[in-house]
Order: C-alpha cells, then structure tokens, then sequence
C-alpha cells in the first residue's frame, strides 16, 4: 500500500513538473514589456538636410529592449535547435511556416543590399527593429508551436501572462489620471545611470505625456494594439469559462482593458475589435441567439460606458474622431536657378530678388504681378548674400541666392534644394488619419523602386522624401518632422523587405487564418488550451487588421508571434 502510494505521489509530482523550456516564452510576455533604460545614441541622420546636425538622441523604450529581444533570440535558437535534436519525435508538422521563408530571405537580402547596413543590421531611429529582431519574430513563433506539449503548458503561459498585463494596467490606471511613474525619482534612477540622472533627472518627459495611456509601450497606438489582443484573450475566456468565480476575474481583466483602451485615443482599435468581433460572430453563428444575448448587453454597456468616460474627460476621444481639414491651395515649392517656383492654387508663380524686392510673375502670363493675400514676401541682406522670405498661408519658408541659382534654408539650419515630389493626389483628404494619407500618397509612388529587394529594416526614414518641406508645413504642421514609419505595416514590409517579403507576410497571414477560422470553428473549446489558442486568434486578427494603420513594433509584435504559435499549437491538439 505505502509502494503504491509513494508511485502515485511521484507520478503527480513528476505531472505537475515546470516545463523549463516555456521560460524564453514567459521572457517575451513578462520581462520585455519592461525593459526600460535609458541609452544615448547616434542616428547617423545628421549627414542629411533634412535633419540636424546634431544627431543624438535620447531613447527609454527602444533601444534597450532591442538588444534583450536580440540576446533571448540567440538564446532561444540553441535551446530550439537543441530541442528538435533530441527529441525527434516531439516535432510538429510545420509546412505552415514556409510563407515565412519567404519573408525572412527577402529581409536578409534586403539587408545585404540595405542603403544603411548599419541600420538593417541592428535597427535604428526608435524602431530598433534590425534583421536580427525581425528574424526572432518569426523564432519564436516557430519555437512556442513546437515547445507547447501538454495542458499545463497553456496554463503557465497565461499566468505569466495575466500577470505581466495586470502590472501593465495598473501602470495605465495611474496614467489615466495624469500620473506617470517615471515621474518618480526613484524609478528614474533604475532606468538611468548615477550620471544621467544628475542630468535628467526631473526632467525626462515622455513623448505622450499627459493622459494618453500609453502603459511601457511609448506610444498610445501601440498600447491599443497590446489592449486589443489581450482584451480578446480575456473575453474568449470570460464567455467560455464554466467556473463562476473565475469567469468574473475574467470580467474584471476585459473591463479595465476595455477602459485603458478608450483611453489610449486611438481610433484605429475600432477596426481591429470590429474584425475579431465579425470573425468571433462567424464562428459561433451556430450559437447566434446565446452570443447576441450576450454580446447586445455588454456592447451596449460598453459604448454607454466610453461616453461616459469621455464625457468626465471634456470629450476629448470624440472631438479627435474627425480630423481637422486642411484647407490649402500650396501644392509645391520647387527652387531653380533663376527664383523660386511657387506651385498655388493651381498656377506657377515665379518668384526672384530684384534691385532688393521680391520679384513675382505668373507662368504662362507676361509682366510682374503683385503678390496677394496668403503669400507674404521680404527681401533682405545678411552675411553677404540676399535672402527672400515668402510666407504661404502663415508658414515662412526661408531662400537665398548664390551664383549657381537659389537655394532652402531649412529649418534646421543647412542649405537644399526643393523639388517637386512624386505623389498621389488623394483629393485634399491628405490630412485624414492625423496626416495617415498624406504619408501613403508619398510612399505609394515609391513602391515600384523595391519589388526586387527593399531599402532594408529601419531605413524607412531615410527613402521616404524628407525633404517634401512643402507638404510637411502643411500636413505634418512642421518641416522638420521626420516620417520615421508608414503608419501602414503592410506598406512598410513592402518598402523596407520587398514586394516578396511582404507577399511571404500577407501569405502566411492567409494560411493561418484559413487554418485557424476551421479549425476553432467547429471546435466545442472544452479545455483550456483550446480556450486560450481561440482567444489569442481573435488577437492576432485584432493586429493584422490593426496593421492597416499601425506598423510592426518592438512594443507589439513579439506579443503578435508568441499568439501566432499557441493558436497554432492549440489548434493542432483540437
């Protein structure tokens, strides 16, 4: 009897046994969403005229997550190589990843071929999102399919989970009320040396500071993408729970992420929820009369609960519904050797100094005219050369002339010429999407120029036309802004990877969600594990519909692959 005993003790000892092999896994879901420091680096874009020529930049959320990303990556391909080595036997079906291949060869020979090597190699400019990283999106994907076996497997990845995003929702509950804990000197001082905090200390301000939620995620977008695919886990497993007591934690989790979500003001979260939602519908259309009991009710909560919110809060998310208009008739500045062409409301007007006056003729029309109300001219003389001032509906744009013609005076300081730049006219609607469609009527035309191999990871900033002052001044209400990313995932896979990387990405995208819809379909989701897979699905949907107005990120997009591969290997146990 004790023989027996003492068997079966052990047998549920050895059940209940950690699996090891999760730990790079819970890595990624709770230790990289805080990894916070502050480094110091060079972005290189000092040697262009679009940029100062002071190039150091100040970074808390990239720059060191990279590099821990790049270490665990590295990490996590011996113990994965060594893992399918060993046991033979424990490897899945994985022809599902081809498309994969795909993208990754494109991304290295986009690498090779990269305008900026240095970049593509190890990331650049806030994105940080070399070669190496992109690879480890798609590592660990590959290692979470192979390396979750057994039901318990789930569980701890959940835990891990559950536990990094109830940090990070109490992080954004302060920030819902104006208070950011790197505020707080003693969290600046674990998140920069003795030496920067005698520098900076007190002073570090967050990009979005304010009430925007933006959590560890640096900006406010990013954090309702992590929202959107965590809220879909939550509601999957608040609806499919049997227990009481647990399906009102679950609850509790959907709530507080649903109002941290409003909070982040980001519009495009609506589409992603209207994706998972229309793809959760059609999944459980045979359940059409229990879901619509459910879902009417708490959608009709929910939206009762965000005016209300908003109504506390002055309206500040509905006012940012529809974007301002922006009115104008500038459509571009061009400087040549003899003036300045001012291309407005349709007309060239050419624009020159003479005997220490602005000079303006009309293309096509003889004789000088006199400028009008929007356009503001000044002429004078500085440091031995003439200089024309011309103000274009409020914005000044700065030129002078040396003996090979006129030239801009950026607003940093260094001397270019201006061009006409090649570029789609979306009808005046350029500023929807806070300026979305002006960044694309820019980026489509570039596109032909990279169906063979891409610019190369994290060198969007540096083949996107900065030097479009023109529509900067009006759309980005800035000259100097640099359009570092498309705002589009699947234009920036196009432009960065090539026109295969991104077929290999949108291929893969189809295979699995053909996968995934029949599979979580037709399944009764009795266990957890297939619980967990079908809520991190309805994530991944939330991202690739979210991609259309958002870009991959280090904030995100590991959370992104990690769901890809439980969904998948919960799928195959179904």
């Amino acid at each position: 009897m004790r023989k027996a005993y003492g068997k079966l003790k052990k047998r549920k000892k050895k059940k209940e046994e950690f699996n090891d092999l999760l730990i790079p896994i819970l890595l990624v879901l709770c230790a990289l969403p805080f990894v916070i420091r502050l480094a110091e680096y060079s972005c290189g874009y000092g040697q262009y005229p679009w940029y100062a020529e002071e190039d150091t930049i100040l970074d808390l959320y990239g720059y060191g997550r990279s590099i821990f990303f790049e270490v665990l990556t590295l990490f996590t391909v011996v113990v994965l190589g060594f893992h399918l080595f060993l046991y033979p036997e424990k490897r899945k079906d994985s022809r599902i990843f081809l498309p994969l291949g795909l993208y990754g060869c494109a991304a290295v020979c986009a690498t090779i071929f990269s305008v900026n090597p240095k970049a593509s190699l190890w990331g650049n400019f806030y994105q940080f999102q070399g070669i190496f990283v992109l690879l480890g999106y798609l590592i660990f994907a590959f290692y979470t399919y192979q390396i979750l076996q057994h039901e318990r497997d789930y569980r701890v990845l959940w835990y891990g989970l559950a536990a990094s995003s109830a940090v990070l929702f109490a992080v954004g509950c302060f920030q819902m009320f104006k208070l950011d804990l790197l505020d707080l000197s003693w969290v600046q001082r674990l998140i920069m040396s003795a030496e920067q905090f005698d520098f900076y200390g007190g002073t570090m301000e967050t990009v979005f500071s304010g009430n925007n939620v933006f959590l560890t995620l640096y900006n406010p977008n990013y954090a309702g993408v992590f929202l959107t695919m965590v809220d879909s886990v939550f509601f999957v497993l608040c609806l499919s729970e049997p227990e009481c007591k647990k399906r009102l934690w679950y609850g509790l989790g959907l709530a507080v992420g649903l109002v941290l979500l409003w909070f982040t003001y980001s519009r495009s979260v609506f589409l992603s929820l209207a994706a998972a939602l229309a793809a959760f519908l059609w999944m459980e259309r045979k359940r059409g009369r229990l879901i619509l009991k459910v879902l009417l009710p708490g959608l009709a909560v929910m939206i009762a609960g965000g005016l209300l919110l908003d109504y506390w809060n002055d309206f500040h998310f509905l006012s940012r519904l529809i974007d301002e208009k922006k009115v104008t008739q500038l459509e571009a500045i061009e400087t040549a050797e003899d003036g300045v062409l001012l291309h407005y409301g349709g007309e060239v007007y050419h624009i020159s100094m003479e005997e220490g006056r602005p000079l303006v003729r009309q293309e096509g029309k003889a004789g000088e005219i006199r400028p009008f109300a929007p356009i503001q001219m000044e002429v004078w003389e500085e440091a031995g050369l003439e200089w024309l001032s011309v103000a274009v509906e409020g914005y000044p744009f700065y030129f002078g002339r040396q003996e090979n013609g006129y030239f801009y005076l950026t607003e940093n300081g260094k001397v270019e010429q201006m061009v006409k730049i090649p570029h789609l006219d979306f009808g005046g609607l350029e500023y929807l999407g806070s300026g979305r469609l002006y960044i694309w009527s820019r980026v489509l035309p570039m596109l032909p120029q990279y169906i063979l191999v891409g610019s190369g990871p994290d060198t969007f900033a540096e083949v996107f036309p900065q030097n479009d002052y023109a529509g900067k001044a009006i759309y980005a209400e800035t000259t100097t802004r640099i359009m570092e990313k498309p705002h589009n995932d699947y234009l920036l896979q196009w432009v960065q990877n090539g026109l295969a990387g991104m077929l290999g990405m949108v291929l893969f995208y189809m295979v699995y969600l053909k996968q995934c819809f029949a599979v979580y379909g037709r399944t009764k989701k009795e266990r957890f594990s297939q619980r967990l897979g079908y809520g991190c699905f309805l994530g991944c949907i939330c991202y690739m519909a979210g991609s259309f107005f958002n870009d991959s990120t280090l904030y995100t997009t590991p959370l992104f692959w990690v769901f890809v591969g439980i969904s998948l290997a919960a799928g195959r146990e179904q």
